[in-house]
């Protein structure tokens, strides 16, 4: 089947609109090796009627499309700084209850790293009083989360043996199911999953203490990566912190926070300004 530059354009409009990710020419193989499946899947002869489902029966294909074209690359204690910084700069000093939130969760890892790594090294008020929000766009990946279980190779990158005998339960296979190790219940019990797209409205209310919103913001333009800084400032509490993936850099245009290292941005005292408008 092929993809026409118009199909292409099509689909890159719809995807920028709904999540906010831009498509450049060199993703186009990626288009058609991820979303020929979906062409099969809904009966639709190519991509032109690929195109015309999504847009004239959203409810039924747009979710999909969405799903077939985010990236979920991710494993437990990715880019490890991240955690350490999490124990030293807010667990330990904490006062009261901490909050924080993993606002592109993908299959779980991230949350589940945070919760193990609060478990481990918990704030003087104790472990009950940290609150782990766990959120992604695509519906598939929050499944995985919620079950919780997760092959073996999953844990060979990033989990010693010592956090596997810790925070994990063995799942023998049965049937179709593979097995594999399960979350343990007290890690799971700090995370909350929902379903949100960062380009829409969100439902929750701050503050949090710690964001993090981690090789998400590569996928987004420079105004996009504006707007959702200061929509992410206005939520986190004063002199909370914002963890983006270390590749990744709001720049100059992030009000209301200031760079405090490398992929480490920390909540001002300053007024900020509106973020109700998307930029077009």
């Amino acid at each position: 089947r092929v993809l026409t530059q118009a199909d292409f354009e099509s689909i890159a409009s719809i995807l920028y609109q709904v999540a906010g990710i831009r498509l450049t020419e060199g993703k186009r193989e990626l288009v058609r090796a991820r979303l020929r499946k979906r062409i099969l899947a809904t009966g639709q002869q190519d991509f032109a009627h690929y195109v015309r489902l999504v847009q004239d029966d959203p409810a039924r294909e747009l979710g999909n499309m969405v799903e077939a074209l985010t990236t979920n690359e991710t494993h437990f204690f990715r880019e490890p700084a991240h955690f350490d910084f999490l124990a030293k700069q807010v667990l330990q000093p904490a006062k009261g209850p901490v909050r924080i939130w993993s606002a592109a969760c993908s299959t779980g890892e991230e949350p589940y790293s945070i919760a193990m790594r609060v478990l481990d090294e918990p704030p003087a008020s104790g472990a009950r009083s940290v609150r782990v929000l766990a959120t992604d766009i695509d519906g598939q990946v929050l499944a995985t989360a919620r079950r919780g279980v997760y092959a073996e190779e999953c844990l060979e990158r990033g989990i010693s043996a010592a956090v596997c005998k810790r925070h994990f339960t063995r799942v023998e296979p049965s049937g179709k199911d593979r097995g594999g190790y399960r979350v343990a219940d007290p890690p799971r019990s700090l995370v909350t999953f929902a379903r949100l797209n960062l380009m829409g409205n969100w439902p929750m209310r701050g503050p949090f203490d710690t964001i993090f919103l981690r090789n998400v913001m590569i996928y987004f333009d420079g105004g996009t990566r504006a707007w959702l800084a200061l929509r992410m400032a206005k939520l986190l509490a004063p002199g909370g912190f914002l963890l983006i993936g270390h590749s990744e850099s709001l720049g100059l245009a992030a009000p209301g926070l200031r760079n405090l290292q490398p992929s480490v941005y920390q909540r001002t005292d300053e007024a900020l300004p509106d973020a109700a408008v998307r930029p077009p």
